[in-house]
Protein backbone atom coordinates (compact mmCIF):
# COMPACT_ATOMS: atom_id res chain seq x y z
CA UNK A 1 0.00 0.00 0.00
CA UNK A 2 3.01 2.24 0.15
CA UNK A 3 3.31 2.55 -3.65
CA UNK A 4 0.25 4.81 -4.28
CA UNK A 5 1.28 7.14 -1.45
CA UNK A 6 4.87 7.41 -2.64
CA UNK A 7 3.68 7.89 -6.23
CA UNK A 8 1.42 10.76 -5.18
CA UNK A 9 4.27 12.31 -3.19
CA UNK A 10 6.39 12.15 -6.33
CA UNK A 11 3.88 13.74 -8.76
CA UNK A 12 2.10 16.15 -6.40
CA UNK A 13 4.69 18.98 -6.62
CA UNK A 14 4.28 19.12 -10.40
CA UNK A 15 0.48 19.29 -10.34
CA UNK A 16 0.35 21.99 -7.68
CA UNK A 17 3.33 24.10 -8.83
CA UNK A 18 3.22 27.49 -10.55
CA UNK A 19 2.83 25.73 -13.89
CA UNK A 20 -0.17 23.67 -12.79
CA UNK A 21 -2.54 25.39 -15.24
CA UNK A 22 -0.28 24.51 -18.15
CA UNK A 23 -0.05 20.93 -16.91
CA UNK A 24 -3.83 20.61 -16.49
CA UNK A 25 -4.43 22.25 -19.87
CA UNK A 26 -2.06 19.87 -21.64
CA UNK A 27 -3.62 16.90 -19.87
CA UNK A 28 -7.09 18.03 -20.96
CA UNK A 29 -5.85 18.62 -24.53
CA UNK A 30 -4.23 15.18 -24.82
CA UNK A 31 -7.33 13.45 -23.43
CA UNK A 32 -9.65 15.38 -25.76
CA UNK A 33 -7.45 14.56 -28.77
CA UNK A 34 -7.51 10.88 -27.84
CA UNK A 35 -11.29 11.01 -27.52
CA UNK A 36 -11.45 12.69 -30.94
CA UNK A 37 -9.40 9.83 -32.38
CA UNK A 38 -11.81 7.28 -30.90
CA UNK A 39 -14.82 9.17 -32.28
CA UNK A 40 -13.25 9.40 -35.74
CA UNK A 41 -12.46 5.68 -35.78
CA UNK A 42 -16.11 5.00 -34.98
CA UNK A 43 -17.10 7.29 -37.85
CA UNK A 44 -14.72 5.37 -40.15
CA UNK A 45 -16.58 2.18 -39.20
CA UNK A 46 -19.87 3.75 -40.28
CA UNK A 47 -18.20 4.98 -43.47
CA UNK A 48 -16.97 1.43 -44.23
CA UNK A 49 -20.52 0.12 -43.88
CA UNK A 50 -21.92 2.77 -46.23
CA UNK A 51 -19.09 2.23 -48.72
CA UNK A 52 -19.47 -1.52 -48.93
CA UNK A 53 -23.26 -1.22 -49.07
CA UNK A 54 -22.84 1.11 -52.05
CA UNK A 55 -20.49 -1.37 -53.74
CA UNK A 56 -22.88 -4.27 -53.11
CA UNK A 57 -25.80 -2.28 -54.55
CA UNK A 58 -23.77 -0.97 -57.54
CA UNK A 59 -24.63 2.56 -56.40
CA UNK A 60 -22.18 4.70 -58.37
CA UNK A 61 -23.89 7.96 -57.40
CA UNK A 62 -23.05 7.38 -53.73
CA UNK A 63 -19.32 7.04 -54.38
CA UNK A 64 -18.43 10.72 -54.80
CA UNK A 65 -19.97 11.85 -51.48
CA UNK A 66 -18.43 8.83 -49.77
CA UNK A 67 -14.97 9.68 -51.06
CA UNK A 68 -15.37 13.30 -49.97
CA UNK A 69 -16.40 12.08 -46.52
CA UNK A 70 -13.36 9.80 -46.47
CA UNK A 71 -11.03 12.71 -47.24
CA UNK A 72 -12.51 14.72 -44.35
CA UNK A 73 -12.31 11.79 -41.93
CA UNK A 74 -8.72 11.00 -42.86
CA UNK A 75 -7.64 14.64 -42.62
CA UNK A 76 -9.14 14.90 -39.15
CA UNK A 77 -7.69 11.60 -37.95
CA UNK A 78 -4.21 12.35 -39.25
CA UNK A 79 -4.20 15.89 -37.84
CA UNK A 80 -5.39 14.77 -34.41
CA UNK A 81 -2.87 11.93 -34.23
CA UNK A 82 0.04 14.13 -35.30
CA UNK A 83 -0.89 16.79 -32.77
CA UNK A 84 -1.41 14.20 -30.04
CA UNK A 85 1.96 12.60 -30.77
CA UNK A 86 3.62 16.02 -30.68
CA UNK A 87 2.05 16.86 -27.32
CA UNK A 88 2.92 13.48 -25.84
CA UNK A 89 6.56 13.81 -26.87
CA UNK A 90 7.01 17.38 -25.63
Amino acid sequence: MKTPISTWQLIKPYWVSNQKWIAWGLLFLVISLDMTNVYMIIQMTYWNKDFFDAIANYDTHAMTPLFMTLVGLLATIISARIFSTFLNSS
